[in-house]
């Protein structure tokens, strides 16, 4: 449900890739931060919370997360690289995509959230140059990258 919405109403922010005519990758991200918060708290959140409690107060802090940022200049992300596909530089070219296009909407910096620092993703961020910003409960990490 959540990359619905890039889909619906940010599809210029949608990078994928593709290896031998199949998706394998791809990076979304917001660059209008009224419309993300907006169409999240009205039209994804009851959807989520339909789903599942957990995930919805888990989405709920999403979005004032990303709210609170992308106010600052920043651009939330999510990337995908499927598995076996992982380890050839797709990840890195997807992310210097999304960064250029981040750049291109006068955005400062790039942001995450990671799980925790044993995850392959959080070895990823930081070969990019990512910084740990701020701890998080349950040692997920927020991550930033200046643009």
């Amino acid at each position: 449900m959540f990359l619905d919405y890039y889909l619906k109403y940010e599809p210029d922010n949608v990078i994928v890739a593709v290896d031998n005519g199949k998706v394998c990758g791809c990076i979304v991200g917001s660059t209008d931060s009224k419309k993300f918060t907006d169409k999240m708290k009205t039209e994804f959140l009851p959807k989520v919370a339909r789903v599942s409690r957990i995930w919805a107060l888990f989405f709920r802090f999403c979005i004032r997360t990303n709210d609170k940022w992308d106010n600052r200049g920043g651009y939330g992300f999510h990337i995908n690289i499927a598995s076996g596909h992982q380890g050839k530089k797709i990840g890195t070219n997807l992310m210097q995509k999304a960064a250029e296009n981040a750049k291109s909407k006068h955005k400062k910096f790039m942001y995450l959230v990671t799980a925790n620092r044993k995850t392959v993703g959080y070895s990823f961020y930081m070969k990019l140059g990512f910084k740990d910003t701020k701890h998080l409960f349950g040692g997920s990490i927020f991550m930033t990258l200046d643009l």
